[in-house]
Parts: C-alpha cells; structure tokens; sequence
C-alpha cells in the first residue's frame, strides 16, 4: 500500500531500513553505508554510482559542465560575448554541451520518484514550492543588474520582467530574461506528462 511503501522508504533513509539493500541485516549492529542508504532511499543499486546514489551532485557536475562549454568555447566562438576564446581549454570544454542530457536524465529520474504516492495536486505544488521561488529570485537579480549596467549588449525592460514572471515570456513576445530559461520551460511541460500519468 502506499502507506506502506512510504514507511518503508522513511526506515531506508533513515539507515534501519536494511532487508533489501544488506545481507547481515538481521544483526543488531549493522548500519549501512551512507551510499547504500541514499541508493535504498531512492530505489536504485548503490553499485551504479553516484549519479543514482546521489542525483544532486550529478546534476551540479552536469550543470557546470555547461557552465564551462558556455564560457570557454561558445562564448567566443559563436556568441561573440568574450573578447577572445581560450584554445587550450576549448578543446575540452567543446563537450559540456552533454551536461544538458546528462541533466535531464537524472532530473527525468528524480522527477518519476518525487511524483511516486503523491497525487497531481500534491506534486504540483511540491514542484512550484521547489522550482519557482529559486526561478523568481535569480531572475530578478539578473534583471535589477541588466538594468543597472545598462549596456547596448544586454538591456532589458519592464515589459520583459512582468513576462518574465510567467515562466513562458515567448509566449507574451518577451525573450527569456536570462537565455538558459527555455531549458525550465521543457521541465515544466516533463512535469506536466508525469502529472498526466
């Protein structure tokens, strides 16, 4: 039952929770490993690694691999944002791009177990409690510095904050306030499928 299973994981995450993941667990003094217990937490084998084990440091890895594609290749060679590219480093950090599917695969992972025993409307408002409050910060701090630089490079308006706020600024015919943007409006629409099923 639901209920069950929700105790079951509490007991994991909480290191007691032993039966599946230890073969002593009937002893008194056995404890499991902090991977092990994240991995059982989670429902995944503690022998596949971190990126199961523990999702967030995956998915930091796998965002500043694209925070370094940004700046040490495309940045200069296609963006024309840098003054001048970085040709040791570029060799390298030309496969950061990868970051993104390697994010969006753990968050895919993520996502289908947060939504696990939980109704549509307790899972929206889990993932709104989680997502937009971060989004509505960041976005106003990269508004109020545009604004204030006020550089012909980057400007901003308005108009496009209000739009902003909606997550879909496209939509009003506004451009993200901050480019990296359209990747949240592909996890809302994921989360609207997980939502559905």
């Amino acid at each position: 039952s639901p209920r069950r299973a929700s105790s079951s994981r509490a007991r994991a995450m909480s290191g007691w929770g032993m039966a599946a993941t230890c073969p002593n667990a009937g002893s008194s003094t056995a404890r499991p490993s902090a991977d092990v217990t994240r991995a059982s937490a989670i429902g995944g084998d503690p022998s596949i690694g971190v990126a199961v084990a523990e999702p967030a440091k995956g998915r930091l890895a796998a965002a500043l691999a694209v925070v370094l594609f940004h700046y040490f290749f495309r940045g200069a060679a296609a963006e024309g944002t840098l003054a001048q590219g970085y040709p040791l480093a570029a060799p390298f950090a030309l496969y950061g791009y990868l970051g993104v599917n390697l994010f969006f695969l753990i968050s895919g992972f993520v996502i289908a177990w947060s939504a696990e025993n939980r109704g549509w409307d307790q899972f929206a408002i889990a993932r709104f409690i989680r997502l937009y409050p971060g989004y509505l910060l960041c976005m106003t701090i990269t508004f109020a510095i545009v604004l204030l630089a006020g550089t012909p490079l980057l400007s901003t308006s308005l108009g496009q904050y209000a739009a902003n706020l909606s997550m879909f600024a496209p939509a009003f015919g506004q451009p993200f306030m901050d480019s990296v943007y359209w990747s949240i409006v592909l996890e809302l629409v994921f989360y609207g499928w997980v939502t559905l099923a």
